[in-house]
Formats: C-alpha cells, structure tokens, sequence
C-alpha cells in the first residue's frame, strides 16, 4: 500500500492528485488497485506525504513500532481521517457483496474469534445518530436540500450535522461542534474534506436552515402526512418563550418580558406554533418577547390560510387555543374567516354559575380516572363577517367542574392565606413595639399593599383594626369559615361554535391542547431550547 501521485492535464493546464493504491496479482497479473482518493494535498511537503503514507499503513495494519516515532499533527489527523473513509468504503463494498450473495445465496461459514484481540480505536457513539440518519432518509430531507434548495455537498452535511447535534447534543455549537469531532460517529455519515467541523460552520448552517424555514416546514407537513396517513382536521395553537444567557443588543425581537423561569434578567423571545391533533408540528412563527398574546392570532391566522391548500382537504380546520389567547376579539376573528373554535371562556359566567343543577349535571372521568362534572348552556354572541355585516351566532358554553382544579387552586388559596397571615403578623408585631411605626397612614399604607401582593384572599379573613387619633392601637382577624369562592373552585367553561351536544365529546376535544403542550415539552426539556446560549 502506498500513495501514487496522479497527473490530469485539462486545457492545457498540468492538474495533480494523489491516490492510495495497492499492488495485488490476480490471475497471475500484477494489477494497481485504488483504495482511495486522497486529493491534492495542499500544505503537504514530499517529507509529509512519506509520513503520510507511514503513517496509514501502521493505522491500517495496527503495526507499531519498535521506536515510536511522533509525527505532525497535520499528518496525524489526515491519517485517521483516510483509515475512517478507508474502513466505511470497505464496509460499504461488503454491504454490496452482501446483496449479491442474497441473489446467489452460498453456505454460510462461521469461525471463531476470540475477543480479547480485538483492538478498540478511537471508540465513538453511532446509535443515536443512526436512528437520525434514517430519520432524515426516512423524510427525504437530504434529498430536498439537496434538489430543491440547490445546497451544495458541504452545505448539506454541515445542515445534517447541525440537526444531528440539536438532536441529541442540544447546547450552544461551540461544544456541539466539539461533540461532533470528538465522541460521535456522525461525521461518518456526512464525511467532510476536513474530518472536522466548527461552529462557524454550524451557525452559517443553522442561519442557511432558517432562510428556507417556510419550504421546509412544507416539505415535512406533506411527508409526514404521506408517512403516517395523516387526515388532519384540527389545529391546536399555543405560545411559550425562551430566553438566551447573552446580552442580544443586536436582536430587533430579543425583549425582556413576562418569564416564567423568573428570569427577568434575560432578553427573550416568543415562539407560536400550530400542531394537529395527532402533535406533529405543522407551523411556528416567532415574535417579540414582549409580545401581548392575543395579538399573534391574525399573522398566525394568514399563516394557516396559506397552508391550507396542502394541509386540509375541503373544509377549514377546527382551532383549539387556551385562554390566553381566546379574547372576544380573537373569537370574533376566527368567525369572520369561517373557522370552528374550541377554547377556554376567559369570563367567570357568574350568571350560568348559579344556574348549575346537580341533578342536571353529566358525569365523565378524565384520564387520571377522576371524575368531571359538565353541563351545556348557550349564549348568543355578535360578531361581523367578511362583509362586515352584524351577525349572532349561538355559542355553546360547556360548564366543567374538575377536582384535579379544584385541589390546585385549594393548595394555592392556602398558600395565599398563610403568606397574607404571616404579613398581618408582622403590622402586629409593629404596632404592638412601643418604638414601632404605628400611625395610621403608614400601618393602611402596609395592609393595601399586603392585599395587593394577596388578591382575592381578603375574602377569607375578618379583620378588626381599633386605633386613637393618630396611631393604631390593635390589628385582630380571624379566619372566615364560610368561604364564598367554594363554589367556583375547580370550575371554567369551554366555549365552541361547534354543533355538539355532547358534553364529555366537546371535552375531549378541547383536550388535544396537550398535544401542542407536550410537543412544547419535548422543545424545553428533550432538545433544549430553554435557554439559548447565543450573543
């Protein structure tokens, strides 16, 4: 084995390359075999390139020397990344030899090999990124890029590389890059010049994705639907955030906002993403992080127009939202473009409350195998259509009564209640010290706030204030027994323009918001966007 240096002369121009030949007699004739295409060895000196080919005949015949010898770094890696793609062509060439024997089977022949000498090299994790390899086969996503997108070679295997470390390395692409080289076999499937990737590479990829984002996202909606045999008649719509640990100056969405990890210190951004009912997403849009909820709903909306054509056959989609986002505006929306909706009434319904009969109410169990209480009612309701004309419609507002809710909101009234009680004690504790702050302004001025970190919970309290001219003298309270909000624990209602009459099935339906709330959970915890690690 030994590297052969291969003149092509084109337009007049001498043009060199190298090759890793081996000499071999077959049939009595000696023949030159190449193994591999090394090419032009750019940066290589003659002194190198004999290293080089030292060096890949040890690595390729696990021979060592009696005097180790250490060769330049360069000449080192290249090394090992020849013997990788020496390996997969090989192993490539007895899959071929495979599938000839299939067609002309010949008896097996097994032998023994004892374990122990076996040489591990260079031990580097493959399952995973097999399952994404096949994944991205599976989806024709490689193709795509490759035909319809126009990427070149390397740009779809830096693509393929960043997705595969998203997957299952998700962190910032410096160490995804790091991981890459360093403990994966990916690069095997997408075999760079190099043998390296950086993250430069990753983040000009990951930014060459996004440009195509729209196309691509269609690309999966149809191949999926192809795939599962998907019908899809139901769309389900939801917001949540990420923040970056940078400082994203440079960001024109990146905005401090409401976050529910408590970290207001983070610049964030909102993310919107539409599902089917079986939680295969089909859609995200991204927004500022400061954005008001509701608000997304008409871009999102004319999004959903567009997609139509492709995704859903002769009718509209039905929409499933949460509170949040269902306002009697957005309602109003969807009614003016022709869509069914399913969400979360935002108003108490003190009104129907006090209508609910026991007697009347249906019983059904949830999947925890806990029992829910539900009656329908109906409201009429204005809107304007696409004319602009005033019409009513008769909404279906669907009483639900869960004891799951009702614990919850339980547990965080007794919360609220010994919070408000530990700050009544300590106004007591201040009136009650003879150097304490006790006048009257200030001690009303302490209460207010106290009710205003605690809304809502004054209700279960009785509280006696006595005092002088200027000062309080005396704060006393005791707990209301008789709490006026028990009968609205654990209740809301759902509210649809849908034409059921079944309390348990409208339900139900309204229930696939989990879908979109567990394709979010997989985004969070799975693959790791929360947060992001860019600047």
């Amino acid at each position: 084995m030994y590297i052969r240096r291969v003149k092509t002369r084109a337009k007049g121009v001498d043009y060199f390359s190298y090759k890793l030949v081996e000499n071999k007699r077959i049939n009595g004739v000696p023949k030159q075999i190449n193994l591999l295409s090394l090419g032009k060895l750019d940066g290589f000196s003659n002194t190198d390139i004999k290293l080089l080919n030292k060096r890949i005949g040890q690595l390729y015949t696990h021979q060592s020397e009696l005097f180790p010898q250490d060769y330049p770094k360069k000449v080192e890696e290249i090394s090992h990344f020849f013997i990788k793609k020496l390996i997969q062509k090989k192993f490539n060439n007895y899959q071929e030899s495979e599938v000839a024997h299939q067609e002309n089977p010949v008896e097996k022949n097994f032998v023994e090999v004892d374990i122990n000498s076996t040489i591990e090299k260079e031990s580097q994790q493959i399952g995973g990124e097999f399952l994404c390899n096949q994944a991205i086969k599976e989806l024709g996503l490689d193709t795509f890029l490759l035909e319809e997108l126009s990427f070149t070679p390397t740009q779809l295997y830096h693509s393929l590389l960043e997705l595969t470390g998203k997957l299952l390395y998700p962190t910032s692409e410096n160490r995804t890059a790091h991981w890459l080289n360093e403990n994966s076999a990916a690069i095997d499937f997408y075999p760079l010049e190099s043998g390296k990737v950086n993250k430069n590479q990753l983040y000009s990829a990951a930014k060459q994705l996004y440009t195509y984002k729209e196309k691509i996202e269609n690309h999966l909606n149809i191949t999926t639907e192809k795939i599962f045999d998907l019908n899809r008649k139901i769309v389900l719509y939801d917001l949540t955030n990420t923040h970056f640990e940078g400082q994203m100056k440079g960001s024109e969405k990146a905005a401090f906002g409401r976050n529910k990890q408590k970290r207001y210190d983070c610049r964030q951004i909102t993310m919107g993403m539409l599902t089917d009912e079986n939680g295969f997403p089909i859609h995200t849009r991204y927004y500022e992080g400061n954005v008001s909820e509701p608000g997304t709903l008409k871009k999102i909306l004319n999004d959903l127009l567009d997609l139509h054509a492709n995704l859903f056959t002769n009718t509209k989609p039905c929409i499933i939202m949460d509170a949040g986002i269902a306002t009697d505006d957005n309602v109003r929306l969807l009614l003016k473009k022709g869509y069914e909706y399913i969400c979360v009434s935002r108003s108490q319904h003190k009104d129907f409350v006090n209508k609910v009969k026991e007697t009347e109410l249906i019983k059904f169990k949830n999947k925890s195998d806990k029992e829910l209480s539900a009656q329908l009612f109906t409201q009429e309701f204005e809107y304007k259509d696409d004319k602009e004309e005033l019409r009513t419609i008769t909404e279906r507002l669907v009483y639900i009564k869960s004891p799951d809710k009702q614990q919850k909101e339980k547990s965080i009234d007794e919360k609220k209640c010994s919070s408000f009680e530990q700050g009544l004690k300590k106004i007591e504790k201040t009136i009650n010290n003879p150097r304490g702050m006790r006048k009257i302004a200030q001690i009303n001025q302490r209460l207010g706030r106290l009710k205003e970190q605690n809304k809502g919970i004054t209700q279960f309290f009785d509280i006696e204030i006595k005092n002088d001219t200027k000062n309080i003298v005396s704060i006393s309270w005791k707990r209301n027994q008789h709490i006026p909000k028990e009968k609205k624990q654990g209740v809301y209602f759902l509210r649809t323009n849908i034409a059921e009459q079944s309390e348990e099935k409208l339900w139900n339906l309204y229930r696939l918001e989990n879908e979109v709330e567990e394709a979010f959970g997989i985004l969070k915890s799975d693959l790791n966007v929360r947060p992001n690690f860019h600047h």
